[in-house]
């Protein structure tokens, strides 16, 4: 099965083709990506991967959150994309990416819990919270947008996160990822001390091959849809929609 997965939510915006289990991806920076951009980082991928578009069996985009243009961009592209070759879509969420990037970690060893905090501003960061599984990671709370003060002064993993009591948290790793990695590490590290690991700098954005790879499984278990079923997931509302 051949999947392409489109990530254009963050700085840093990526194409992957999944064939199997070989992956080839690109990556941009490119700040303001236009469709324009994403066509040709596409065509770019598949023809490393010598795959016509037509031969693609699905497509996965990322729905956010992150950039509200990037993510516009990545879910109208990737729909138009499914409408023409009459292929199912899967929307992946940002955060789910992040966390299946570092649920494969090999530096972690044993149970382990995963806290993608992705920048969204205003001293806020969009996150969740995951578990290490045996077969990959399993996200134990709801989709949120918080002050980053509420992770650290909550202990992260209140029931303000919407975490279970039942959930032994405590005395675990918890691996951070995502960009407010970038801007909030030396506080996260202040509160949780050696149970902090961070995932390595490099690797701090989703990527379109881990959106092909959740992809591919939502596909293959009929839960890709028609081109007009994916929407782009706002946690906060847009500017235009917020006034």
């Amino acid at each position: 099965m051949k999947i392409l997965g489109i990530e254009t939510t963050s700085k840093i915006s990526s194409v992957a083709l999944l064939d199997g289990k070989r992956t080839v991806e690109n990556f941009s920076r490119k700040t303001a990506l236009r469709s324009e951009d994403l066509l040709r980082l596409i065509d770019a991928v598949l023809r490393e991967g010598k795959t016509d578009l037509k031969e693609i069996d699905g497509i996965a985009v990322s729905i956010g959150p992150g950039s509200f243009t990037g993510t516009r961009v990545g879910v109208s592209s990737s729909r138009a994309l499914a409408q023409f070759l009459k292929k199912p879509l899967a929307g992946i969420v940002s955060l789910d990416c992040l966390a299946r990037g570092a649920s494969g970690w090999h530096r972690v060893k044993g149970p382990f819990y995963i806290c993608p905090v992705i920048d969204a501003l205003r001293g806020e960061v969009f996150t969740s919270v995951y578990r290490k599984t045996d077969t990959g990671f399993k996200r134990v709370t709801d989709y949120k947008l918080v002050k980053i003060n509420e992770i650290l002064e909550s202990g992260l993993f209140s029931d303000g996160l919407g975490l279970s009591r039942t959930c032994k948290v405590r005395g675990f790793p918890v691996v951070f990822t995502g960009d407010g990695v970038l801007i909030y590490r030396d506080m996260i590290y202040r509160k949780f001390k050696n149970r902090a690991v961070f995932f390595p700098p490099a690797r701090l954005y989703p990527r379109g091959s881990d959106v092909a790879a959740l992809g591919r499984g939502a596909i293959t278990g009929k839960k890709g849809v028609k081109y007009n079923g994916v929407l782009p997931l706002y946690i906060r509302k847009p500017p235009c929609a917020a006034k």
